[in-house]
């Protein structure tokens, strides 16, 4: 039979789950905005860190709804890396293209530009699709309601 955490625990759980549930909800807007690729990254490590949390305090976690949280979070964190990945990429190539000293380079690096931009905006549909399951699943507040009683 497994023991019910400590309270002590509970409450610390509880102030990490709300501060990345805030950190998620601060960057989501951002992100359905591709301009900033930075919020991408942000929201990524967030989403990272809750599965994180989510792994060692599930003790603290209500059993009947762990599975489907950890889950959910799991999902958004694949799809934020897929995007982060060629967000990296586009910059790392477009920081080639500024250093290309043979012209004759140019054109196969734009090309390989513009493939990776297509590609990102490929992403940017399936994370956007993405971030609306999240938001629509009530994941994020079922969490928030979970826990806020036992923050300090």
């Amino acid at each position: 039979m497994k023991q019910k955490p400590e309270e002590s625990i509970r409450i610390y759980a509880a102030s990490l789950v709300l501060k990345q549930l805030d950190v998620l909800s601060a960057e989501l807007n951002q992100v359905r905005k591709p301009k900033d690729i930075e919020a991408v990254h942000r929201m990524r490590v967030a989403s990272r860190r809750m599965r994180a949390i989510l792994d060692v305090f599930q003790d603290c976690l209500p059993a009947k709804r762990r599975t489907l949280w950890i889950s959910e979070v799991r999902n958004l964190t694949r799809a934020l890396g897929a995007a982060r990945d060629a967000d990296v990429q586009i910059e790392s190539v477009n920081g080639i293209l500024g250093e290309l000293d043979d012209p004759l380079h140019r054109p196969g690096i734009r090309r390989l530009l513009l493939r990776l931009k297509q590609k990102r905006e490929k992403l940017q549909v399936k994370l956007d699709s993405r971030l609306d399951e999240y938001e629509a699943s009530g994941v994020s507040e079922e969490m928030s309601a979970a826990f806020t009683g036992y923050a300090a």
